[in-house]
């Protein structure tokens, strides 16, 4: 062991899986753990306890505050005692700053430095310029003014953004900011370092704040900034400048809108105004939407080049949403994405599962739900999640397909629960997907149960190649008759399940007879998973399933 203390990367692979008190035992045990260990106690910072920790005791005031702010006690607020000498700061400058790549402050925890406290830390690094608390620091999130206020004050929290020059060098590649319409002083410094920086591959615009300041982004990301580096970005909305300009982006690599639900048709056939010549978005291989209908999808997709370099396509929707509808968005996405390339789709209707929201019409033209087929070019597909009531109709013919479509398909939901149509398809159906889609680790589908007996399980389990490696399961409100033969039918040929979603909500004091069914089908299942691995819990399913 002591020949490979020496080696620098397998000294870093073990400080990044041990937590702060091993890192700091492993500190004081070996000359050689001692670089390392601290290298990673000091990368990722979300208080300023550590910097307060390496200066003299004697330049603060401690001050008890407390705050409502997110269930905070805050304990701590400090000021100064005396003038703040670059001296006092030498020992944290020369040996400790310089391992800062992240930092947070003011995520209310600990000890907080009030606005005085990093006015006296400015006058003593003003000589050092920009950065001088963390030069080398490549990711920060820029405190929150709205934030701010609870832990320090409002009229505080308005100004303390000139301060942040502090903490941010010239090799800053990740930033997290938002911006009201209120803080005239936090915008100047936000343009100051944006003017500045010139390295920045991540952005990310805050979209849980009321009234953000629209303009004003706007312009930062239009005007101010040097993006030519630029991969990610994640914005509280879009317009028609916004979208052109990032269509220009030689680098950008993924675009997520998480607040597009307010804004005007910007995108359609007739209106497009990304420009048609082709060489829009060159490198773009993640698009994200949130809070916007599937109509306004389809219309931003078609305003895409043809064939892009687009592999995963994320959505989160709201409103009706019709057969016709969804079958031309299924089309916009065959145009807009690479066969060759294309490897995820998660569309999730907000607001589906749960309830049953509005009573089925009396009378169905089952005729009219959407083919899915168009997605068959897809070869290379991995996550398909199409969570969208009522529109898509799985047939046995459909189910037959998917396994030579999609060879190396991880992640399956068609529909979304409830659902108040009675499936097309079995449970053959469900094995044939097992059978040969063997990567299949999560599956959403409705079947009906009718059909599963204790003598057909004994015959798929032997004869048909069970158990199968599926994961995650949901099977919502599928028509179900005998819990017990269900349950062994699962056990036989899912013995590998780590996670079973739970019934559909239902309103009403009364739970129907097939809820009833599958919460017993439900607990039985965590009784044999518990049996079958002591001490372990079921795993959550992820957003990626």
């Amino acid at each position: 062991m002591n020949r490979l203390l020496p080696i620098q990367e397998i000294l870093q692979n073990v400080c990044s899986n041990l937590d702060s008190a091993s890192l700091f035992s492993m500190a004081l045990t070996n000359r050689y753990l001692l670089e390392p260990s601290l290298d990673t106690l000091w990368r990722e910072l979300d208080t300023f306890q550590a910097l307060i920790s390496c200066m003299p005791r004697d330049m603060w005031i401690v001050e008890d505050r407390t705050s409502s702010f997110s269930g905070w006690n805050i304990r701590k607020a400090l000021y100064p005692a005396r003038a703040v000498t670059l001296a006092d700061l030498d020992r944290y400058i020369t040996f400790y700053a310089p391992r800062i790549r992240s930092f947070k402050p003011y995520q209310a925890k600990q000890t907080v430095l009030s606005l005085e406290a990093l006015e006296a830390l400015h006058l003593a690094t003003e000589e050092l310029g920009p950065g001088a608390l963390s030069p080398l620091l490549t990711k920060f999130e820029w405190p929150s003014p709205s934030d701010v206020g609870e832990l320090i004050g409002e009229k505080s929290a308005k100004v303390v953004s000139r301060y942040m020059a502090l903490f941010l060098g010239d090799n800053v590649t990740s930033l997290k900011f938002d911006v009201a319409i209120d803080v005239p002083l936090h915008k100047e410094a936000l343009e100051q370092f944006i003017k500045r920086c010139s390295r920045l591959k991540i952005v990310e615009v805050g979209c849980y704040i009321p009234n953000p300041d629209r303009p004003f982004i706007e312009t930062c990301i239009t005007s101010y900034g040097q993006w030519k580096d630029l991969k990610t970005i994640q914005l509280p909305f879009i317009s028609a400048g916004l979208a052109r300009h990032l269509a220009s982006l030689p680098s950008l690599q993924g675009l997520s809108i998480l607040g597009y639900k307010e804004e005007p048709i910007l995108f359609s056939d007739r209106n497009n105004p990304l420009g048609n010549d082709g060489s829009e978005f060159p490198s773009l291989q993640s698009l994200i939407l949130n809070g916007t209908t599937i109509p306004r999808i389809t219309g931003l997709l078609r305003c895409l080049p043809r064939k892009t370099a687009i592999v995963d396509l994320e959505f989160i929707t709201h409103g009706e949403c019709s057969p016709p509808e969804f079958q031309e968005f299924i089309e916009a996405v065959s145009h807009c994405c690479d066969p060759l390339e294309f490897t995820s789709i998660h569309l999730w209707h907000h607001g589906i599962r749960g309830r049953y929201l509005t009573e089925e019409p009396l009378e169905l033209d089952l005729g009219t739900e959407a083919d899915i087929s168009p997605l068959f070019a897809f070869k290379k597909l991995e996550i398909l999640k199409l969570s969208v009531k009522d529109v898509v109709r799985v047939t046995p013919e459909v189910i037959t397909a998917i396994p030579a479509a999609f060879p190396k398909i991880v992640g399956l939901q068609l529909g979304s629960f409830p659902c108040n149509r009675h499936p097309c398809i079995d449970h053959t159906h469900f094995i044939h997907l097992l059978q040969n889609c063997p990567f299949l680790a999560d599956l959403s589908i409705a079947f009906d149960t009718s059909g599963i007996t204790a003598a057909r399980t004994a015959e798929t389990a032997g004869n048909l190649g069970a158990p199968f490696p599926l994961e995650w399961l949901d099977l919502g409100n599928s028509p179900i008759y005998s819990p017990s033969q269900v349950l062994a039918f699962l056990v036989a040929n899912c013995p590998n399940l780590t996670w079973m979603s739970e019934p559909p909500d239902e309103i009403g004091p009364n739970l129907s007879i097939m809820k009833r069914r599958w919460q017993w089908v439900r607990e039985h299942w965590w009784d044999y998973y518990a049996a079958q691995n002591p001490g372990r819990v079921p795993r959550q399913r992820s957003w990626l399933f």
